[in-house]
């Protein structure tokens, strides 16, 4: 019984020493797991157009930024992100998805990517299938900044034509020029169609967002632009040097009346058209881009993941 209550003594001589040299033992801190944000839902929509290339020298190189316009527009003003983008092929370099991906995986938005026929010819491609499949189950809306032959093949291979309507850069763009395939893809289209579902954006219109004069003041400084949105991974991606570098050469070796390593805004018009408002109306695209981005940017900081 002594034994017994001499150890009862010491037990309570340890814990009254624990707590005042407070080592007294702490629950540990319950850690709750970060839930993937995943609360963009997909709209009826679809983007095509070149994209990124893989690489910029000799190519057209406004798809990258023209693609991050796109997506950042739609979710300031409808909350959607696309049912899928449809990359097709370059001028010089042909075709590759990859850079495209490694942009929208950075975005967290997980819209599947499809390559186009790595031709100049209406043929088959995963782009042509999308085409089709989402057709037949839903309306869907093709925005479209590229020349439009993956487009063609699924309308002539049994997309659900009274599903779709067509926005973009066709007829009086160079989308319907040079190339054979381009020509017969800008006749197709708009007979296949109709031209009451097809809204097109044209020359000299899509010049437009190319001069600084036509952009809002806040805007015109297009270096400040590109730079304040540089945290954004996939801005960043889509303004890589040689992008940029491209750009400028592209805007008459940078002509200070055109807007720098800036080439974006013309394929977006088709997005602006197809909320029945302004095309040329640049303070509203600009200021809803901006503020997509931002948007996006606060979705990754609040837990949104890729899933592609």
């Amino acid at each position: 019984m002594e034994i017994i209550i001499l150890l009862v003594v010491v037990a309570i001589a340890v814990v009254v020493s624990n707590k005042v040299g407070g080592k007294e033992d702490k629950p540990a801190p319950v850690v709750q797991p970060v839930q993937a944000l995943d609360d963009l839902p997909f709209g009826n929509w679809a983007w095509i157009d070149e994209c990124k290339p893989a690489k910029a020298d000799g190519d057209e190189t406004n798809g990258a930024q023209d693609l991050m316009f796109a997506l950042a527009y739609e979710v300031a003003t409808r909350g959607t992100r696309p049912r899928f983008i449809g990359v097709t092929r370059s001028q010089k370099h042909g075709i590759d998805k990859q850079p495209t991906l490694e942009m929208i995986k950075a975005l967290c938005s997980n819209a599947p990517v499809y390559a186009g026929n790595s031709q100049y010819n209406a043929y088959k491609s995963e782009l042509s299938d999308a085409i089709i499949a989402e057709s037949k189950v839903r309306n869907l809306d093709i925005v479209s900044g590229a020349p439009a032959y993956d487009i063609q093949y699924a309308l002539q291979n049994g997309a659900k034509l009274e599903n779709i309507r067509f926005y973009g850069l066709l007829r009086e763009t160079w989308n319907a020029e040079k190339y054979p395939a381009f020509i017969e893809a800008s006749k197709v289209i708009p007979k296949l169609l109709g031209e009451s579902r097809v809204v097109e954006v044209k020359a000299p219109d899509y010049y437009h967002m190319l001069f600084r004069a036509n952009l809002p003041a806040e805007y015109r400084d297009t270096e400040a632009f590109i730079h304040r949105n540089r945290k954004l991974k996939a801005w960043n991606l889509a303004c890589s040097p040689g992008v940029i570098a491209r750009n400028k050469q592209l805007n008459r070796n940078n002509d200070p009346k055109r807007t720098g390593g800036l080439r974006a805004g013309a394929d977006c018009m088709a997005l602006v058209a197809r909320n029945g408002e302004n095309i040329l109306d640049a303070g509203h695209l600009f200021s809803n881009v901006q503020h997509g981005l931002d948007i996006f940017r606060d979705r990754i900081e609040r837990g949104a993941v890729n899933t592609l």
